[in-house]
Formats: C-alpha cells, sequence, structure tokens
C-alpha cells in the first residue's frame, strides 16, 4: 500500500509541516462587581460597545446593590448565581425578570434567554433580518 508522500509526490521527511491555526484567546465575562463601577462605561466605550456601555454599567451595579449581602459561593458572586436562577424558571418568568434589567427589551431578553439560559423549548419568532 502507497504511503500517503507516496501519493501526492512529496517526500515526507523534507516536507515543510503546515503551520498550525492561530487558537483564539476567550477569556471568562468580567463579574459584576467589576463592572459596576462608574470608570468602566467609559473604558467599554472605548472598547465599541456604543451606548450599550452605560447599560451594562448600570445593571451590574443594580445587581450588585439588589444582592450585596450574599458572600460569593463556589467562586460565583451572589448576582451571578440570582442570573443562573433563570434556567431553572419558565421561558415567560425569565423573560420577566431580564426585562427588568436596564436596556434589557424584549428582543434582548429573548437573545439571552435562547442563547445563554438554554432556553430552546420555546416557539420562537424570528426577526424579518434573518434568512435562512
Amino acid at each position: 500500500m502507497p504511503t500517503p508522500s507516496e501519493l501526492d509526490g512529496t517526500d515526507s521527511c523534507s516536507a515543510t509541516p503546515e503551520p498550525e491555526p492561530e487558537l483564539e484567546s476567550y477569556h471568562p465575562f468580567p463579574p459584576p462587581s467589576r463592572l459596576s463601577s462608574p470608570e468602566v462605561a467609559a473604558m467599554l466605550r472605548s472598547l465599541g460597545f456604543g451606548y450599550r456601555a452605560d447599560f451594562i454599567q448600570k445593571t451590574a451595579k443594580m445587581l450588585g446593590e439588589a444582592y450585596c449581602a450574599a458572600r460569593p459561593l463556589e467562586g460565583k458572586e451572589a448576582p451571578e448565581r440570582w442570573l443562573q436562577t433563570l434556567r431553572d424558571m419558565s421561558t415567560t418568568d425569565a423573560r420577566q425578570e431580564l426585562l427588568k434589567l436596564m436596556g434589557v427589551g424584549r428582543k434582548v431578553a429573548d437573545c439571552v434567554l435562547l442563547m445563554s439560559l438554554d432556553k430552546v423549548g420555546h416557539r420562537w419568532v424570528l426577526p424579518s433580518f434573518l434568512s435562512f
């Protein structure tokens, strides 16, 4: 049986290996306590978040104030644990909780439900700008 180098006409000893593709770096999303200080909005704006920067900072501050009495548990802050509880709620109840957050409307809430909270059992109305 011929070897791969015999099939493609290359000498396996002298062939230059193909470079490995660059791996993307992934970073964890910062906890609410790191996003709640006022200077964060300016930094997020400089990173291209635009008008969303204020929503992110103010929502993180709101969550921190609402759950500040609870201590971190298993490496997660209380607001992060609260967000995780949305997975156990019905889709309707989880949506109502998300709609209470600053800057979150129906579209954003539904995207979070579908893409972050594993709410895939619901019938989703796809926006007209999506084409499949």
